[in-house]
């Protein structure tokens, strides 16, 4: 029976989208790959089981996001531009999960696919390639020594213990007043992601584009006045971060930052507005509060929140601010409804 003009019609423009795709359908052909990621500079990224991830070598151009970008909205008929611009589907050629941003949330194009499984995984595949864990695993036995971060941090410095801190992964708060210097604190900190972890994919949400940082795996995301920090970072969780650093947190979105970090996106940074470590968790609550039938609770914000950092100004050191206190947030002690910090 010969296709309906429809068909036809659709046929050409899977055809079409497949032609913009370009680089992208070679890497399909990987059974193994597990996702492709264009950042805004323009660099092609791949995730690889066993593999890790690893720069393609393949560059695309603004030109050839946009048709792209173009293509997939004209197939699925939706607009995508400054008042819309995030695009979340399913590729119609594979079924994968596509989530892509553009201006002005983002410098450039920039999209996230993250492949369906076709490999018929079993759990003895697994235990072959050692993504099960034996009892005898070295790995269990290091877990089982390790001391808590206030021992690891004693008599260290506070370079040392925030370098510590992002060797492991913590989630940090940089707390300050008005000029004190949160957000310079904040790119430092981003350099030592990027100089101690330079694989990990990091991915910045901001009002305003301050945050700067080395590593060449990077997505930066600033709000719009169509899009809140809240759903950047919602939109984020698609792009595949190892790390997310929010910027300023002084809104609702506070909520989606602690729902981040108490779900398997540990090493964070944020900053906020508060006079010591104690008062920015307190005033972590107030903000998840902005949210309509939302009751801050404290012991989550413990959980997630790992080590705080207060800096302020300081007219007599010559950088004009410095860090005050770097405190550790052991636990929300509901007996006395008191958080539980120890200075390090």
């Amino acid at each position: 029976m010969k296709p309906s003009l429809q068909e036809q019609a659709y046929a050409r423009m899977l055809e079409g989208l497949r032609r913009d795709l370009g680089v992208c359908m070679k890497e399909f052909e990987n059974p193994k790959l597990q996702e492709l990621m264009l950042n805004p500079d323009g660099k092609l990224w791949r995730e690889v089981a066993g593999e890790g991830m690893s720069d393609t070598g393949h560059r695309i151009s603004v030109i050839e996001a946009e048709q792209l970008f173009g293509s997939l909205a004209g197939i699925l008929e939706i607009e995508l531009n400054a008042a819309n611009p995030i695009l979340e589907c399913e590729l119609p050629i594979n079924g994968a999960r596509f989530e892509g941003l553009v201006p002005p949330i983002v410098q450039r194009p920039t999209f996230a696919i993250r492949i369906q499984n076709s490999l018929g995984i079993t759990l003895a595949d697994f235990e072959r390639r050692g993504v099960l864990t034996h009892r005898d695993d070295p790995a269990n036995k290091r877990r089982a020594e390790q001391r808590p971060f206030v021992e690891l941090a004693a008599g260290k410095s506070h370079r040392e213990i925030i370098e510590l801190a992002v060797q492991r992964r913590l989630n940090i708060l940089i707390i300050g007043g008005t000029g004190s210097g949160k957000t310079t604190a904040l790119n430092a900190m981003t350099h030592s992601i990027a100089t101690l972890n330079p694989s990990h994919r990091i991915l910045t949400i901001e009002d305003t584009r301050e945050v700067r940082c080395a590593s060449e795996n990077i997505v930066q995301m600033r709000t719009d006045g169509s899009v809140d920090m809240t759903r950047l970072l919602k939109a984020s969780l698609r792009l595949r971060p190892d790390r997310i650093i929010a910027g300023e947190v002084r809104d609702k979105a506070a909520l989606a930052l602690l729902n981040m970090w108490n779900t398997g996106h540990p090493g964070g940074l944020a900053t906020i507005h508060a006079d010591d470590p104690y008062g920015g968790l307190v005033r972590l609550e107030r903000l998840i509060e902005q949210n309509p039938g939302i009751r801050a609770n404290p012991q989550e914000i413990a959980e997630a929140v790992d080590l705080c950092v207060f800096i302020e100004k300081e007219e007599e050191v010559l950088a004009g601010r410095k860090i005050r206190e770097i405190a550790v947030v052991e636990r929300y002690d509901p007996v006395s409804k008191q958080y539980v910090l120890t200075n390090v």
